[in-house]
């Protein structure tokens, strides 16, 4: 039985993805696909500007998925933080590396494949 504490956020969450989200299509590494809600953001980071997938779903290792035609490799970066550097025990945050085109077909330029 759900305590009162785990269904408010099991509400808050789906009503953060209901507001924000929208249905994104991951690859997953068997090159099967899954289906998620949430939402990539872009921010600016050191000069660098970084995209981030928040969603309140549990990604799987090494997914992918297609972000204005190029591909990225999401990466588990802990629970969406706020400006204050409080976690946040509702909503995961993802972050989007560009997919090294080695790597995927089996070759890299690091002796390790990494």
């Amino acid at each position: 039985m759900s305590s009162a504490y785990e269904i408010a956020c099991s509400e808050l969450r789906a009503s953060l993805m209901a507001c924000f989200g929208q249905g994104i299509l991951l690859q997953l590494v068997d090159g099967s696909t899954q289906s998620i809600t949430g939402y990539v953001k872009t921010s600016e980071v050191g000069g660098h500007t970084v995209k981030r997938l928040l969603t309140d779903a549990n990604v799987p290792v090494k997914s992918s998925l297609l972000v204005d035609g190029v591909r990225y490799v999401l990466t588990f970066n802990g629970p969406q933080k706020s400006k204050g550097g409080h976690a946040s025990g509702l909503i995961r945050e993802y972050v989007l590396m560009l997919e090294s085109s080695g790597e995927g077909h089996g070759w890299s330029e690091y002796g390790n494949g990494h």
